[in-house]
């Protein structure tokens, strides 16, 4: 038995089947900027916390993880951290000043070991993932998650106003998917049973994959 829960409000569809820097200023005054870096201590995680911009991340064979941090502000930059503690990497950064939606945003773009386990936590932007293994656990306060090719065992995304997208390559154990506004979509292979927990409180609930009624 593969059980699978869900419970959204909105619509639901369940269907089988070292730093390098560049820089520019934008017309209106906003300067948007660049940094890639590798990072090759050892991790078995990655955490993202990102209050406004966009995060992907592609799942790799390589070692060894990649980050590019596109940046755009008004005055001062913000300032990113990369650090690693007890196998961990955590992403984050900080505005100076006051912070403002619209003169401070940081959008990330991460190649990484594809087992590796994924928390994301995205208050105004999108979340795309493609390729990944790992368990996942991804919060959006205002966009939408959109995750491919995935292979992972146990997945958990919250969104308060977006929709979610999850396509499965093979079954995974649990998913748990909410979201207060917005669509719910999840794709699964084929050929596999699966404990459904299906709900809706506005809209419909359409399940079309083979349940296993225990």
């Amino acid at each position: 038995m593969r059980p699978l829960s869900i419970m959204m409000l909105g619509t639901m569809v369940l269907v089988g089947s070292v730093p390098v820097v560049a820089g520019c200023v934008s017309s209106v005054g906003q300067v948007t900027a660049q940094n890639s870096y590798t990072v090759t201590e050892p991790a078995t995680s990655i955490k993202i916390d990102n209050p406004v911009g966009d995060t992907e991340i592609e799942g790799t064979d390589a070692a060894t993880i990649s980050v590019t941090e596109r940046l755009r502000y008004s005055g001062n930059p913000p300032q990113t951290r990369y650090p690693v503690s007890g196998g961990q990497l955590s992403l984050s950064y900080s505005c100076p000043g006051v912070f403002d939606v619209n003169s401070c945003s940081v959008t990330y773009v991460v190649k990484i070991p594809r087992h590796l386990a994924v928390q994301i936590d995205d208050q105004v932007g999108a979340i795309k993932l493609a390729g990944l293994a790992g368990q996942l656990k991804l919060t959006s306060a205002t966009g939408s998650i959109d995750a491919t090719g995935l292979t992972s065992n146990a997945v958990t995304a919250r969104a308060r106003a977006g929709a979610i997208t999850l396509r499965f390559s093979t079954p995974p154990s649990t998913v748990d998917a909410q979201t207060d506004v917005g669509s719910i979509t999840v794709r699964l292979p084929a050929g596999s049973a699966y404990a459904v927990d299906a709900g809706s409180q506005v809209g419909t609930a359409n399940v079309t994959v083979q349940q296993d009624p225990g």
